[in-house]
């Protein structure tokens, strides 16, 4: 008998969830508002949804992806920042494994995104992989035989790094996607979103190309970190951003030479496959991760 899992992804803006087959194909998929999280707003959407699912499949399990850090051997959320409230301490897989009687797996999102690359890539020895994900922060997973989470569960906080004592700005506060589309504002000729940004830098517009050197030169920063220090094999951007591929790249690249002290210390730069679905397939590879790896 074919098998299904059910795989969310909770966001600051989007709950997003689908249902997999035994080899990570996505059978459907949609999208809702991630609703305010009072009276267990998130849970109780969480469980609809499911239900929703359940009336068209046989659920094996459940995978979440979440913002947050989680204690993954507890499915719970132990640190959560502002974007969604009053979710510390939320027991996501007690709660979901009472309610369905299935097994649950729950995982930060931005190490679910690396799983599902992981998983895409066919990767059989899949050894020192960082993933970086741009987007309204900045997140960073690494995987070395397994996720490295730090001794206190909080490693790879990335965004968090670089900070100015002077203006009290950090990595993510200068390179995240979000930043890049605040200092596009500040341009009223040029395009008003990051994707027709970069069609028309390509076409040759001189303001957009310098827009995104300037920021590539920020997130070019934070990856020479990366490299000098855990020296991966691969590095990863992921994102939504990530869906411009080489026009991502070549906006990054050439500034890692700014912050490194020779190009032996260079790990190969690309981008992410799954884009928006590496969290969805990564929060479903724990239940056949012994097989696949």
């Amino acid at each position: 008998m074919k098998m299904y899992y059910a795989a969310i992804d909770i966001g600051g803006s989007y709950i997003k969830y689908a249902v997999l087959d035994h080899w990570g194909a996505i059978q459907t998929k949609h999208k809702q508002l991630t609703p305010e999280n009072t009276g267990n707003g998130i849970l109780l959407t969480i469980q609809r949804i499911i239900e929703k699912l359940q009336v068209s499949y046989v659920l094996s399990g459940i995978g979440v992806s979440t913002a947050g850090i989680v204690d993954r051997a507890q499915g719970k959320i132990v640190y959560a920042g502002p974007t969604i409230a009053h979710y510390q301490g939320t027991e996501i897989a007690s709660f979901l494994h009472q309610t369905f009687a299935v097994p649950v797996h729950v995982e930060n999102d931005v190490k679910a995104a690396l799983l599902g690359e992981i998983w895409a890539r066919g990767l059989a020895d899949p050894a020192n992989i960082y993933l970086l994900t741009l987007g309204t922060g900045i997140g960073g997973a690494y995987y070395t035989d397994q996720l490295m989470d730090g001794h206190y569960g909080n490693g790879n906080s990335i965004g968090y790094m670089l900070t100015n004592p002077t203006d009290h700005s950090n990595y993510e506060t200068r390179a995240s996607t979000n930043s890049l589309k605040r200092q596009l504002q500040q341009y009223p000729e040029l395009p008003s979103t990051i994707e027709a940004l970069f069609t028309e830098a390509e076409k040759g517009n001189k303001e957009g190309q310098e827009l995104l050197h300037r920021w590539g030169t920020n997130v070019a920063q934070g990856i020479a970190e990366i490299m000098l220090i855990l020296n991966p094999s691969m590095i990863l951007l992921g994102g939504g951003i990530s869906q411009q591929e080489s026009r991502l790249l070549r906006y990054i690249d050439p500034h890692l030479d700014l912050y490194l002290p020779d190009k032996r210390f260079r790990t190969p730069l690309q981008t992410a496959r799954l884009q928006n679905d590496a969290a969805l397939l990564g929060s479903i590879y724990p239940f056949f991760q012994e097989e696949i790896i």
